[in-house]
């Protein structure tokens, strides 16, 4: 399995931060919702977004892409178009490349 972590030295620093009695000292909490949280961590200066079971992580300018990504999606719209599929989330976001899809809700 691949690692998230481009080196070990990262992924040690990534753990430190991640780890719970660390936590308040390294992570700053950005935004909360019902369905997660997004987190800037200056030691390894990414952002980590926490999305219901699902985790990201994102490099500055990863960041900015995804943010002008998720901007650009006229929410409403899709839940109107895909208003008869079962799911509960209607507005689907394609992650490039991989044939990862998130669902998702306005309210989300």
């Amino acid at each position: 399995m691949r690692s998230l972590y481009p080196t070990q030295n990262f992924k040690e620093n990534c753990i430190k931060t991640i780890n719970l009695n660390l936590t308040l000292q390294f992570m700053k909490i950005l935004n909360t919702t019902p369905n997660g949280l997004l987190l800037f961590c200056p030691n390894c200066k990414a952002y980590h977004l926490e999305f219901g079971n699902l985790f990201f992580r994102f490099s500055e300018e990863e960041m900015k892409e995804f943010r002008k990504y998720i901007s650009a999606i006229d929410g409403p719209k899709y839940e109107a178009i895909n208003h008869e599929m079962p799911n509960r989330r209607k507005i689907f976001y394609v992650c490039p490349s991989t044939g990862f899809i998130v669902p998702s809700t306005v309210q989300n």
